[in-house]
């Protein structure tokens, strides 16, 4: 049974049916706590099913509990700050296993921008509170506000495009970097 005052994990919750849509959600660091972010429709059930798959692959998964149409999955701090940065990677495009390799990399230390990359989620929280979570409702239920994840994903592809010798597979990020070089 899972405990509300278990500390320390990072939660992955995932509902079918959230008002009519199923909706991903990352909380840390207890199950009570205000969700870091939430991912809403189609995007949030593509993402869950990758993440279980690789999640279930690699034997990241603590723990799993359902209840109520609700599945939460506690993975250790290290696997969450990781799953945290790839959904924060992949949450302006609509290719996310084009990116798992990358979760891949961070799970096992192979990433050599580890730390940076982790340095990410910190900023989307700080953007969000410069920001004042202006204009979207549903950015007061989360920590990272979408207009931060969309400005700090956009940042992290445009750099991992770079550092792939600028040959980008993502077409937004190619556009980016199009428009970057032209200036």
């Amino acid at each position: 049974m899972l405990k509300l005052n278990d500390r320390g994990f990072f939660f992955i919750l995932y509902r079918k049916e959230m008002r009519g849509r199923p909706q991903l959600e990352l909380r840390f660091p207890s199950i009570k706590s205000t969700p870091y972010l939430i991912i809403r429709g189609k995007k949030a059930s593509r993402t869950y099913a990758i993440l279980m798959q690789f999640i279930e692959s690699r034997g990241l998964k603590e723990y799993e509990y359902k209840e109520n149409g609700c599945v939460i999955i506690r993975v250790p701090v290290v696997s969450g700050l990781c799953i945290t940065a790839y959904i924060i990677l992949t949450y302006t495009t609509r290719v996310e296993e084009r990116y798992i390799h990358i979760l891949d990399k961070m799970i096992y230390g192979e990433f050599p921008l580890i730390r940076r990359f982790i340095d990410f989620i910190t900023l989307a929280v700080e953007l969000s509170e410069y920001i004042g979570q202006q204009g979207d409702p549903s950015a007061k239920r989360q920590l990272a506000s979408p207009q931060a994840l969309r400005l700090v994903s956009n940042i992290m592809r445009y750099l991992l495009a770079h550092l792939d010798g600028g040959c980008a597979k993502d077409r937004n990020v190619l556009i980016s970097t199009r428009r970057c070089s032209q200036k």
